[in-house]
């Protein structure tokens, strides 16, 4: 049956707009990215994605969505070599990464509609170190944090242009002197860790030393998703779904009290 106009603009909570945006050290270089802005009483709590080493921002939409219907502000864009932002990613290292998740929170932060008090970041794998350290960076924004698959790196790699997790793995010591788990230590807001059981780049050891670093968080819990691998499959794999569930659901539940 076919729904008039009125019926339409009942269903239609909120706005979505592809955007794009400066990353800092370069006015040229734009990012690409989904915003989701929800419609009715702001100003709203926001969340944003950092996604992994050669992903893009399409597989966190859905999660998106449900939390703009649900009246969360939220944005997924594509670090610099990835998806529809420019340059290649054989140039990429993790100090660019961190220029271009400072420019990306700061574009949501800065969105009239976006309550700054109320911020929660999702980092999957790459996208974990960033994402700790913007909650350091953004102390009185930024109090719920969802780390997937997390991968860590020593200082060493900040600057220096790598390969493969596992390349750098097997240089020796990506991840045991990582200052992303002093910062951690001092957070003190919610974090969820969820790993992939069958995870064949991420060890168990590492995900470990997130939860153990969290020290000091209001909350922090671990979900498992059983007989996934690192990636977490298709769109539509069960396993997906039970991430964009598990992620939609801590997100309401720690910014809005809800879900």
């Amino acid at each position: 049956m076919k729904m008039n106009k009125e019926e339409e603009s009942q269903l239609i909570k909120f706005v979505k707009k592809e955007v794009e945006f400066p990353t800092l050290g370069s006015e040229k270089l734009k990012l690409k990215g989904t915003l989701f802005l929800p419609e009715g009483k702001d100003p709203f709590p926001g969340v944003i994605f950092y996604h992994g080493s050669g992903s893009s921002r399409i597989g966190f939409l859905p999660i998106g969505e449900e939390l703009a219907q649900n009246e969360i502000a939220n944005l997924a864009f594509d670090f610099r070599g990835c998806g529809q932002s420019p340059e290649e990613l054989s140039g990429l290292c993790l100090s660019e990464r961190e220029f271009d998740a400072h420019s990306a929170l700061h574009f949501l932060i800065n969105q009239a509609k976006v309550d700054e008090k109320r911020i929660g970041i999702s980092g999957s794998s790459m996208g974990a170190p960033q994402t700790v350290l913007m909650a350091a960076l953004h102390k009185d924004s930024v109090s719920s944090l969802l780390l997937r698959a997390p991968a860590a790196y020593s200082d060493f790699y900040s600057g220096e242009r790598f390969g493969t997790y596992k390349q750098t793995y097997e240089r020796g010591g990506a991840w045991k002197n990582s200052i992303t788990f002093t910062y951690l230590t001092r957070f003190k807001g919610d974090i969820l860790i969820v790993e992939s059981e069958n995870d064949e780049i991420i060890p168990h050891y590492v995900v470990k030393r997130y939860l153990d670093n969290a020290k000091k968080a209001r909350t922090r819990e671990l979900h498992v998703i059983k007989g996934a691998t690192h990636n977490l499959g298709e769109a539509d794999s069960p396993f997906r779904q039970e991430f964009n569930k598990v992620a939609a659901n801590w997100f309401l539940r720690t910014l809005q009290g809800s879900g």
